[in-house]
């Protein structure tokens, strides 16, 4: 399965951002090692923001459409943070895809 990794991305500086950039991969690589896929916006568009010039809701519509093609979303804990998050969660739970909140939730693969 492809896991969407859904959490807070921005902070009130670079080095809080990138920290939750950091925080975010540890759960893709948790995700991976369990065998499934993680795709982590956190690491798609890193630091985007000083590069792209693009206003933020560019990025929300861009994940989204991302989202639509995972088979899950894991929200990672501080999640709740994080408007954007909380869009992709409302997102997920109105498209039927399935939401985990917790590495252990999500399936075990098949072969």
């Amino acid at each position: 399965m492809i896991i969407y990794i859904s959490g807070k991305y921005t902070a009130p500086d670079r080095l809080k951002t990138l920290e939750n950039i950091m925080y975010a991969e540890k759960f893709a690589i948790k995700v991976w090692e369990t065998g499934h896929f993680a795709f982590c916006p956190h690491l798609n568009t890193r630091l985007f923001e000083d590069k792209c010039k693009i206003v933020p809701d560019e990025y929300v519509k861009a994940d989204l459409m991302f989202l639509e093609r995972c088979d899950g979303i894991l929200m990672i804990p501080n999640w709740k943070d994080s408007p954007g998050a909380k869009i992709e969660h409302e997102f997920a739970k109105v498209n039927g895809i399935p939401i985990y909140y917790d590495v252990r939730d999500i399936p075990c693969p098949t072969t």
